[in-house]
């Protein structure tokens, strides 16, 4: 099984200050593409905070997306995308993707202009396997992919000890893996306006 279209959700501690009407995160992600604070090619801000169980407010980029929205589960949160074919292991992808997803977290903490503060400091992360065919929601999917999240968390710090749960709540939906962490996440001291 070849993974390739990785999604990681970083759940917001504070969703209230994070995802509301009139939130600083476009303005955020319009600066990012301005100041082209990743390396990564970004390209467009689409706010879709009104639709509801809609995608939220997005930042697109050419080879991922990152989303700031609730989501199915009505959980808001962070979450970042992979949406183009990348090289090395299955774990080597898995460690991209939640790499990038703390570091863009991290950086909407730190992030200026916030009336609240806002964080992402809980003990949870959601893996998507976003490939219904490569990886069906099954038991079986999950035990082939456990052996791959495992080394990804030895290359990643802020994962150490974490545990990998499957969600089996509904075969319809993606492959889910609720991420059990052993401390909350610290991302930096939060900033206001």
């Amino acid at each position: 099984m070849e993974l390739q279209h990785i999604q990681i959700k970083v759940y917001a501690s504070t969703p209230d200050a994070l995802y509301r009407e009139h939130s600083p995160i476009v303005r955020a992600f319009h600066r990012w593409i301005q100041q082209n604070v990743t390396d990564e090619l970004l390209i467009d801000v689409a706010d879709y905070s009104h639709v509801p169980a809609g995608p939220g407010i997005i930042l697109m980029g050419h080879d991922a997306f990152y989303s700031v929205e609730p989501g199915p589960e009505d959980r808001v949160g962070l979450l970042y995308g992979v949406k183009t074919r990348r090289e090395g292991s299955n774990a080597d992808r898995i460690a991209h993707a939640v790499n990038r997803a703390l570091a863009a977290a991290r950086r909407l903490v730190q992030e200026p202009g916030w009336p609240e503060p806002i964080d992402f400091a809980t003990r949870e992360l959601l893996l998507i396997a976003n490939d219904r065919l490569l990886t069906p929601n099954t038991a079986a999917s999950f035990e082939a992919l456990k052996s791959d999240w495992e080394a990804a968390t030895a290359t990643v710090p802020e994962l150490s000890g974490a545990r990998a749960e499957y969600l089996a709540d509904d075969p319809r939906e993606r492959l889910r893996l609720r991420i059990r962490l052993t401390q909350p996440l610290s991302l930096g001291t939060p900033a206001v306006a």
